[in-house]
């Protein structure tokens, strides 16, 4: 199960190793009962992950609300 906070990209990267381990997309897909294509346009970036995906690696998916200014301000250690 995940412990610390992904982006898109790294949850991305996440199901790339997940499927890498399965054999293939396919078996991965399979093994989760969703499509083989619907990974492969996650994989892409085509598509964003939904909550099929998202629990079956362990996360959720959850909305941030940042102030304009946050590129601006200092930011701790997600993993911490």
């Amino acid at each position: 199960r995940g412990s610390k906070r992904l982006d898109t990209w790294e949850l991305r990267d996440l199901l790339r190793t997940a499927c890498e381990a399965a054999g293939s997309q396919q078996a991965w897909a399979r093994q989760h009962k969703v499509s083989d294509s619907y990974v492969s346009d996650v994989l892409a970036g085509k598509k964003e992950p939904g909550e099929s995906i998202t629990s079956a690696l362990g996360y959720k998916r959850a909305v941030v609300y940042v102030p304009d200014a946050w590129e601006d301000q200092p930011q701790k250690d997600a993993s911490k």
